[in-house]
């Protein structure tokens, strides 16, 4: 991610995709309160050529946890069967949805896989 529009253009896919599937959270969150925490909370010592990526790196994470988060605490969309499934996801390991999972909670599946 070399310049802002690459950046911005990756951001705004990354929020599409996650809108898409899961619509639990408002936009606004990750729009604004996410992109601009990480960028104004990263240490200057991060090289400039990296920042962005950096920044996007944070962002995945963060819709992350927002995504384990929902599923794990929210008295209306707990659902330990599907966090069960998401906690066997790792990086660099690309799981298949398993056989069990269906709509909204395969979307959340793929979504999750996705940001790992």
């Amino acid at each position: 991610m070399s310049n802002m529009s690459e950046f911005n253009n990756a951001v705004e896919s990354l929020i599409a995709a996650y809108m898409k599937a899961n619509s639990l959270r408002p936009e606004v969150l990750f729009r604004q309160f996410l992109t601009t925490g990480y960028k104004h909370t990263t240490l200057n010592s991060v090289s400039s050529d990296l920042f962005n990526a950096a920044i996007y790196a944070k962002i995945h994470l963060g819709m992350m946890i927002t995504l384990y988060d929902d599923f794990a605490d929210h008295p209306q969309h707990r659902n330990p069967q599907l966090l069960s499934h998401l906690y066997q996801l790792n990086v660099g390991i690309d799981k298949p949805a398993p056989s069990s999972l269906a709509g909204q909670e395969l979307k959340n599946y793929e979504l999750a896989r996705l940001l790992f």
